[in-house]
């Protein structure tokens, strides 16, 4: 199936890997120094996005493809949204679909996607970024479109979107919605249940390892280490920087 044309949507409102505040730590930096952790962070996202050949924040697209008669269908962005996908064929709302591969971002249709047709796909796609996601808490002024994961992750595996508005949590924990675009009102904030995942911990870890080579500035630099993260690697060749980013992906490349 040829190769298509894929427009974003709604962009990402958020691409750093890990937040400025788990780096600072980690580095054991001053705050002083944000600034100039936020653009190491700033470089880190954007060659991992580069390495992978993707964009791993969470976005809105719409893909436009022509059909080639087979059964299957690869979207261009994973992992997908599940409940975020709409199709039309030559204009035409299709439900005659059926998602077949989350993580690999396939729908399937019996009979085939008709050759010479044109397929326009809407969907979300990517992951949640640790900036962008805390774990609810009682009493709390919530912005208007923030993230929370349940405090109690048992209760659900939805991740939660406030409204537009925002508004202060309940004193306890509400009881969370597992089933897609049901919301829950928290008191004065309604959340929307929404099925995405957030960014495997490596990736945030390889993260955080790349920075400190940036932030520490040593040519001379043989190892990297980050809590669930280790990298080794002969001085000198293509620079630090890119080594760990490229050693380190190469382990992880098959999530991806």
């Amino acid at each position: 199936m040829e190769s298509g044309l894929l427009d974003v949507i709604v962009p990402a409102d958020e691409r750093l890997l890990v937040s400025v505040e788990t780096c600072r730590a980690r580095l054991k930096a001053d705050a002083s120094e944000d600034a100039t952790i936020r653009e190491l962070l700033e470089e880190v996202s954007s060659a991992i996005d580069i390495e992978l050949g993707t964009e791993l924040a969470l976005q809105s697209y719409r893909w436009t493809v022509e059909g080639d008669g087979g059964d299957l269908l690869y979207l261009p962005r994973h992992p997908l949204e599940e409940g975020s996908i709409s199709v039309t064929i030559d204009g035409e709302a299709d439900t005659d679909w059926s998602l077949l591969s989350r993580s690999e971002a396939v729908l399937y249709r019996e009979g085939g996607w008709t050759a010479g047709c044109t397929i326009a796909v809407t969907f979300s796609a990517g992951y949640l970024l640790p900036p962008q996601v805390q774990t609810w808490s009682a009493g709390i002024a919530y912005s208007g479109l923030v993230w929370v994961r349940p405090a109690t992750p048992r209760l659900s595996w939805m991740m939660f979107q406030a409204d537009a508005v925002g508004g202060t949590s309940g004193g306890t924990e509400p009881v969370w919605e597992t089933t897609a675009g049901e919301t829950v009102v928290d008191n004065g904030v309604t959340w929307t249940a929404r099925n995405v995942l957030e960014l495997p911990s490596v990736v945030r870890q390889l993260a955080i390892a790349a920075a400190r080579v940036s932030y520490d500035g040593l040519d001379g630099v043989t190892s990297v280490r980050a809590e669930g993260f280790a990298e080794t690697y002969e001085a000198g060749g293509s620079g630090p920087l890119s080594t760990v980013i490229r050693r380190g992906l190469s382990r992880l490349r098959l999530n991806f």
